[in-house]
Order: C-alpha cells, then structure tokens, then sequence
C-alpha cells in the first residue's frame, strides 16, 4: 500500500533541513569568527614573550648608538687638534703630536667599530626573530583560510537552502548579526590579501637580513684594516723617532731630505714618462690595449686611500696612492701591460720602486719594492711577476718613512697622480 506524504510531513520535512542547514551555516560562520579575530587571543602569551624580547634588543642596539655617538664625539675632538697641529710650524714636536692624536683617533675608530658590529649583530637577531615569527603567523594563517574556504564551498553548493535560511523571519536576527555569506566572502577576501601583503613583508624582511649580513662583514673587513692602520701608524712614529733620535735638528734635516727625494721622484716620473710614452707611440701596434687594470698584489684590503686625510706622514707629503696590505715579499703583478720605465734600486736603507707606462694616457708606479725583477725598457704583460713587495722598516726599499709591509700603488694620467681606486676592479 502507497502511503500519501502529508503537507504535514513536508513541513516537517523542512524544518529538519533547516535546522541541519542552520548548525552548517552557524560552524561555518564561527571558522569564520575564530579565523578573524580570537587567534590572536589564543596565541597571545607567545606574542607578549617576542614582544620582550624584541623590546629588550631594541634597548641594546638603542645602547650601542649612544656608545657609538659619544666615540664620535671624542673622535672629533682629536680630529680638531690634529688639524690645529698640522697648521703650525713643522717640528718634530708636531710631528709626534699629530701621530698620538691619530693613534688615540684610529682606537677610537677600532672601538666604534666593534659597537657597530655587536649592533648589527642585535639587528641580525632582531630579523631573524621576526622573519621566524611572520614565517609562523603566514602559515598559520594559510592553514585556517584554507578550512574556513572549504566549509563554505561545502555550503555554497547548496545556495537554496542558505537562501531559505537567510531569508527565514525566526533566525532573521541571527543573520543579521553575523552578517550574511557575501560579507563573509569578503572578509575572507581582505584576509587572503591580508597573507600576501605578510608574504610581502616577509620577503623584504630576508632582504634586509642580508643586507645586515653584508653590512656586517664589510664592518669586519674595516675592522682589520683599522687595526692595520693603527699598527702601521705607531710603526711610523718609532721609525722617526728612531731616525732622529728625538733630535730636533735631525728631524729639520730628514724632513728636508725627503722632501727633495720626493721632488726628485716625481720630476723622474714625469720625464721618464714622456720619452717611453714616444717609445709606445713608435711601437702601438705590439701594445695590448686591455680594457682596464688589475690589482698588483693578491691582498685587497687598502690601509691609507689617495689624499688620505689620516696618513701618518700627510705633515710632510700628501700621499699619491693607495697602500696595500700585504705580506713582506708578497709578488707584485704588472697592473697592465707597457714598458718599464723605471726600476729604482733604492739600496739598504733607500726607496726602491717600478714605474710602467702603458697605453691611453696611464702609468702605474710600485713602491716600497722589496726584490726588482724587471729591468728598464723591458715589455711586460698584464699579470706578469715584476717583483716582490716589502715595507717592513729598515728593510732593503722600504725607504725612510715606511710604516709596515705593503705596496705603494700609484695610477697616474697623462703623468698626474690620479685615484687608482677609480681605475681598480
């Protein structure tokens, strides 16, 4: 027997769905709640603990500035009375006065230095810190969107029904409240782009993370070449102290003589320079024209800069070159390829140097040349071995006032001293 279905049994047919679909909608919508807004709530201990710490990090580094402004601070008063003593009359007093203050300068630099490197590394802390706990928060995020997305494919498959229960008077208030399923749809929108624009910080804060990491080791690198020109600088207040004896007179004598050898090498260079310079002009078709120099010697690292404001004998000469560390008979390697022009044996205790002039206007000079391997006239090529280097006081070449090993580098143009780091790799 059929039985017949009762308007009864429709109505009651309904209000079972409706109910079903009600309890769907409403766990749905707390997903929705709980995505939103309480998982900050849950994970709130956790964010007061990074928060500490982040403040506590910033406080060091906070710290470390001040240190460091106050280092400068100093710094600059022994900049002022470098620069009141390098006006006054030259004397060996001075001389001795100006290189204290540089000493005293160059630890403040060393000390400044060191801030600055436990600085960045609080800074480097603080990044990884934060790109760990935005790496948390993107997945977190991530993991929620995509179950609340799920529920509400789940129930958007059954638009009719919602729509039912939207437009039903007894949970009408309900509704209202939550608001209805678009307005979700576009929280969750503003929430996916909420986890992109996370994404993006994230990226930039791995940037920055290597941007510290490159800015810490140049730091490092300045430091040791900080420590050098300390070394180098107290090398040569001894090496005067010792020529003279800490004899007024003796100092007046030195000083003029080096003045003289210092004219008498730039005059050498200049016309040495001009007659080789025919002899490439004769020959210009045997030159190898490369596009640029090389570094003379393995080292990179340059303790005293062309002009340096900071070189130690500044009082006496202004310094036409970078100094490069470098071990006492390090190679020394022809920047370019040219011809030699000179190849100065400067004896036990003189100044011994090479000069080679190459195409296009330039010419390199090497000083403090501890073993000459290359004669006048001789073709070199780019790379060639043309001697060793030295520096290393009271050793053959190094000269009167050198200050520890390294390789005087001088780039001249058209025979005027010219900044080699412009021409450097």
């Amino acid at each position: 027997m059929i039985k017949i279905k009762t308007k009864n049994y429709y109505l009651k047919l309904d209000k079972k769905i409706k109910v079903r679909k009600f309890f769907n909608i409403f766990l749905t919508a707390l997903m929705v709640v709980n995505f939103l807004f309480p998982v900050n709530l849950l994970l709130a201990v956790d964010t007061d603990s990074d928060n500490v710490e982040i403040i506590q990090l910033n406080q060091q580094v906070e710290e470390k500035k001040k240190q460091i402004e106050e280092i400068n601070r100093q710094k600059s008063i022994y900049q002022q009375n470098i620069n009141i003593k390098r006006n006054e009359s030259i004397s060996l007093k001075n001389q001795m006065a100006i290189m204290d203050n540089e000493i005293a300068k160059l630890a403040l630099d060393i000390q400044a230095n060191e801030l600055e490197i436990d600085k960045t590394n609080l800074e480097i802390i603080d990044y990884q810190n934060q790109i760990i706990k935005k790496e948390e928060e993107m997945i977190d995020k991530k993991e929620k969107l995509s179950e609340v997305l799920r529920q509400l494919y789940k129930n958007k498959r059954q638009d009719s029904f919602l729509e039912i229960l939207v437009l039903n008077d007894s949970i009408g208030s309900f509704f209202n409240q939550l608001s209805n399923l678009e307005n979700v749809e576009d929280e969750l929108n503003t929430s996916v782009i909420e986890v992109k624009s996370l994404k993006q910080d994230l990226e930039l804060s791995k940037k920055d993370l290597e941007d510290k990491k490159v800015e810490l080791n140049d730091l490092q690198d300045k430091l040791v070449t900080d420590k050098e020109k300390i070394e180098s600088t107290r090398a040569g207040k001894e090496a005067i102290y010792l020529q003279t004896k800490g004899e007024e007179l003796q100092f007046q004598s030195l000083y003029n003589q080096l003045v003289q050898e210092q004219e008498a090498i730039n005059e050498t260079i200049q016309d040495l320079e001009i007659q080789t310079r025919k002899k490439l002009l004769e020959l210009d078709g045997l030159i190898v024209d490369e596009t640029g120099l090389i570094w003379p010697v393995a080292s990179r690292n340059v303790t005293a800069t062309f002009h340096d404001p900071d070189y130690p004998f500044r009082y006496i000469f202004e310094h036409p070159a970078i100094d490069i560390a470098a071990p006492q008979g390090s190679e020394i390697r022809a920047a370019g390829s040219g011809y030699v022009a000179i190849a100065k044996n400067g004896g036990l205790y003189g100044y011994s140097y090479i000069m080679i002039v190459h195409p296009n206007g330039l010419s390199t000079v090497y000083g403090h040349v501890s073993q000459i391997n290359v004669e006048v006239d001789d073709y070199v090529v780019q790379g060639e071995v043309i001697g060793l280097s030295g520096g290393m006081p009271g050793t053959p070449g190094a000269g009167y006032m050198s200050t520890g090993p390294h390789l005087h580098f001088e780039v001249r143009f058209n025979g005027i001293p010219v900044d080699p780091m412009l021409y450097l790799p």
